[in-house]
């Protein structure tokens, strides 16, 4: 048996027994993200599949985002100004 079967039957029996910290998903996850865990011994453990977080692309700039930020920005000129 592998250094990693061990730790994952350790696993199994310390989120059986709901012992904190290892008594919530979201640490086995942890795990997971941090490569110390493989998403096989996560299924094992928790009984679902892991599903890595989907993380939301950001909105490139354009040239018409940038437009219209620079026109927020811009105070408006009033008559004594012109």
């Amino acid at each position: 048996m592998s250094l990693d079967e061990l730790f994952v039957q350790m696993w199994i029996i310390d989120y059986q027994m709901k012992w904190a910290p290892f008594d919530t998903p979201e640490y086995f996850k942890g795990l997971v993200k941090q490569g110390l865990l493989n998403a096989d011994g996560y299924k094992r453990i928790v009984g679902e599949d892991y599903v890595a977080p989907q993380i939301q692309p950001t909105q490139p700039i354009t040239a018409s985002t940038t437009q219209s930020t620079q026109t927020q920005q811009t105070a408006p000129v009033t008559q004594s100004e012109q």
